[in-house]
């Protein structure tokens, strides 16, 4: 059912999700210092980026789940789907949005008047909640299936639970927390790349041999 990879497929894919990881982590880091354009949204340039980095996570992403799909079971499946899909229409829809609106879109008459962000803007971004679910299941059933180094399954979830206050609080802690949380993400994803950039020729063989099931102890440990 499911394709089995080359090793170069798999050292390319952890290539290109390193890369889209990084990319976003720049995006976000850019988008801190620079205000939005006429339209509400973010600069073409930067919306242009992160499309980007978006193709290249929807790109590279799956290769992880090939790797480890007999250890994460129906679980990790469906973690991976919602993450995967949400995460391709918040970073490659939104900003293919942003540009063609941005660019379509003259400024307000008054300056200062209010910008009216489109409904389907925010729809689609709604689909982010989606996006933290499917981090969650994905991010524990990795961390328990100890195919990935435990840093990945942690940034995951680390990331889950610094976004989760916002839906219920506001303030400037929660703010805080939500912007940690949009570095944690794609650092979680980078860890991941780079693990499959790396991997070793014998590490398939040795997984057959011995299964390694994580323990309570592994968990504080």
């Amino acid at each position: 059912m499911f394709p089995n990879l080359s090793l170069s497929q798999v050292r390319w894919s952890g290539w290109i999700l390193l890369a889209g990881s990084v990319l976003l982590i720049i995006v976000n880091y850019v988008g801190l210092n620079l205000s939005a354009s006429s339209s509400g949204l973010p600069p073409i340039p930067l919306s242009a980026l992160e499309l980007v980095g978006g193709l290249l996570i929807t790109i590279g992403l799956p290769a992880s789940y090939l790797k480890q799909r007999k250890e994460i079971g129906m679980v990790g499946l469906i973690g991976f789907i919602l993450f995967w899909v949400s995460s391709f229409l918040v970073t490659v829809v939104l900003s293919a949005f942003a540009i063609f609106y941005t660019a379509t879109t003259p400024p307000p008459v008054h300056p200062g008047a209010a910008v009216q962000i489109p409904a389907f803007f925010q729809y689609i971004s709604s689909s982010g909640f989606f996006e933290l679910i499917g981090a969650l299941l994905y991010g524990a059933v990795t961390f328990r299936a100890r195919v990935f180094p435990s840093s990945v399954g942690l940034l995951l979830l680390a990331a889950v639970f610094f976004a989760l206050p916002q839906l219920i609080m506001s303030g400037l802690i929660v703010q805080m927390l939500g912007l940690l949380s949009t570095f944690l993400l794609p650092a979680g994803l980078a860890r991941l790349g780079f693990t499959l950039a790396r991997w070793p020729e014998y590490f398939d063989n040795d997984r057959e041999e011995e299964k390694v099931h994580a323990t309570f102890k592994d968990f504080i440990s």
